[in-house]
C-alpha cells in the first residue's frame, strides 16, 4: 500500500513537472510573439522587455538564443549602444551554431561604426565578408567599409566600396545609399578643386591688394605735393604735368584691374554659392566652405570700396591736371 502511494505521487510529480515545461514553452512563445510583434511595431523598448522576460526565467533557456539577439537589435534601433553591444556579444560568444549568428556578426559591426570605432569596425566588416561570403548582409558589410572610410575622409577608397556594391549588389537594400554616397563623394571632389582654385584667385588678391597699398602711398605723396605748390602759387611744368598723365594711365589700369578681379570674384562666389545650396540639398558639407565663402564675400565688398576710393582719386586727379594746365 505504501509502495503503490509512492508511486502514485512519483508520477503526479512527473506529470506536474512535464505540464510546468510545457505550460513554460507556451509562455515563451507568447512572449516571443509579442516582442517580435512590437519590434515591428517600432515600439523597440517593449519589445525590449519582452525579450529580456524570457532571459530572466531558467525554463526557457531554449529562447535564449534568440532572446539575447533581439534584445540587442531593439537596443541598438533605441540607440543604446552600449546595451546593444554588450547583448550582442553575449549571444557571439555563446550562440555559435545560432542560426541569426552571422547578422549578430555583422551588427557588431554596425554597433562598432556607430560607436565612432571605424578601424575595428572594417576589421570586423572584413572579416564577416571573408566568412559569409554568400550572407545577405555582405553588401551591407562593404557598404558598412565604404561608410568606416568616408568619416575617415579616405573618399577615393570608400568610393571603390560603394561602386563595388552598385556593380555587384544591384537589387540590394544599399543599392540607393551607395548611389548617393557615390554622387556626394564627386561633388566634394568638385568642390575641392573649386575651393583650391579659389584659394589661389584669393591669394593673388591679397599680392594685388598689398600693392595697391603700397602704390597708394606714392599716389597720396604726389597729390600732398601738388596741392603744396597750388596753395603756394607755383605753377606746374611741363614734366610735372607728363608725370601726372602718367599716373592717371597707371590709376586707368588699375582700376581696370580691380574691374576685372571684381567680376572675376562675383562669378566665383556665385559658383560657390550654387555649390553650397546642392551640398545643403544632397546632406552635410565641410563647415569650413561657408566660413570661406564668406571670406570671399567679405573680399569683393572690400574690392568694391577700393574700386570707389579709386574712381573718386581718379576723379581728383583729372581735375587737378587739368587746373594745372590752364593755370595762367
Amino acid at each position: 500500500m505504501k509502495r503503490l502511494f509512492l508511486i502514485t505521487i512519483a508520477a503526479l510529480l512527473f506529470v506536474t513537472g512535464v505540464s510546468s515545461l510545457y505550460a513554460g514553452n507556451l509562455e515563451a512563445d507568447r512572449l516571443l510573439g509579442e516582442g517580435i510583434a512590437a519590434f515591428k511595431d517600432g515600439q523597440f523598448q517593449a519589445a525590449a522587455d519582452k525579450f529580456s522576460l524570457i532571459t530572466q526565467s531558467s525554463y526557457y533557456q531554449e529562447y535564449y538564443g534568440i532572446a539575447y539577439f533581439m534584445i540587442g537589435k531593439s537596443q541598438l534601433a533605441l540607440g543604446n549602444l552600449k546595451e546593444a553591444a554588450k547583448n550582442i556579444e553575449y549571444f557571439l560568444q555563446n550562440f555559435k551554431d545560432h542560426p541569426y549568428y552571422p547578422e549578430g556578426y555583422y551588427l557588431k559591426a554596425f554597433i562598432l561604426f556607430k560607436q565612432g570605432d571605424l578601424d575595428n569596425a572594417i576589421l570586423v566588416s572584413e572579416d564577416f565578408i571573408a566568412r559569409y561570403p554568400g550572407s545577405p548582409f555582405a553588401p551591407n558589410a562593404y557598404f558598412l567599409i565604404g561608410e568606416c572610410l568616408y568619416n575617415k575622409g579616405q573618399l577615393d577608397r570608400a568610393l571603390k566600396f560603394y561602386q563595388y556594391v552598385l556593380e555587384k549588389y544591384p537589387t540590394s537594400a544599399k543599392l540607393e545609399a551607395a548611389q548617393f554616397r557615390a554622387s556626394l563623394i564627386g561633388f566634394k571632389k568638385r568642390e575641392n578643386e573649386l575651393l583650391k582654385l579659389l584659394q589661389w584667385s584669393y591669394e593673388d588678391s591679397l599680392s594685388a591688394i598689398e600693392e595697391y597699398k603700397r602704390r597708394e602711398g606714392t599716389y597720396e605723396q604726389a597729390i600732398a605735393a601738388y596741392q603744396k605748390k597750388l596753395a603756394g602759387g607755383g605753377a606746374a611744368s611741363a614734366d610735372e604735368v607728363k608725370d601726372m598723365e602718367l599716373k592717371l594711365a597707371d590709376r586707368d589700369l588699375q582700376i581696370q584691374s580691380l574691374k576685372s578681379d571684381n567680376a572675376s570674384l562675383q562669378q566665383e562666389v556665385a559658383l560657390l554659392k550654387d555649390q553650397l545650396a546642392a551640398a545643403r540639398a544632397a546632406g552635410p558639407g565641410p563647415a569650413a566652405t561657408d566660413e570661406y565663402a564668406s571670406s570671399l564675400q567679405k573680399k569683393q565688398e572690400m574690392l568694391d570700396m577700393k574700386e570707389r576710393a579709386l574712381t573718386v582719386k581718379e576723379e581728383y586727379l583729372k581735375w587737378l591736371k587739368t587746373y594745372l594746365e590752364n593755370k595762367p
